[in-house]
């Protein structure tokens, strides 16, 4: 049985990279979905564009890493020297967008999810959610 679920999986994922598809979850229930790359794209690009969503001319996040980590050292009572170490992240990466397909409306729309695990405040404001 084994060996016959590695080949039906490696026969799905060579179907879904041939005909430019990918996976992705359903917004409620766990149920997943498979939708051509293009259309996700698209679904992504209609939500942005209703939404009134701009791109910025410019990358923030170093000024926004300089004004977290001053309001840190600023903030002695709260955090002490080992724990701004902590708080600071020294890679930086901006936070993703990921999607989930919403099957139980007309039209499948989307919701937006956000990681922001990686993001500058993420550290801080969860410390700052336990005080």
């Amino acid at each position: 049985m084994h060996k016959r679920q590695l080949y039906l999986t490696k026969n799905i994922q060579h179907k879904i990279k041939e005909n430019n598809a990918m996976i992705t979850q359903a917004h409620k229930g766990k149920a997943l979905v498979i939708i051509y790359k293009q259309d996700y794209h698209n679904k992504v690009h209609i939500f942005l564009t209703h939404n009134n969503f701009q791109a910025t001319p410019k990358n923030p996040t170093n000024k926004y890493q300089k004004q977290i980590t001053q309001t840190i050292k600023q903030c002695n009572p709260i955090f002490n020297k080992e724990q701004n170490k902590y708080l600071t992240v020294r890679n930086l990466k901006p936070p993703t967008l990921k999607i989930q397909i919403k099957l139980h409306k007309d039209g499948n729309p989307i919701r937006p999810v956000i990681n922001n695990i990686h993001a500058l405040s993420y550290k801080t404001a969860k410390r700052l959610n336990k005080i």
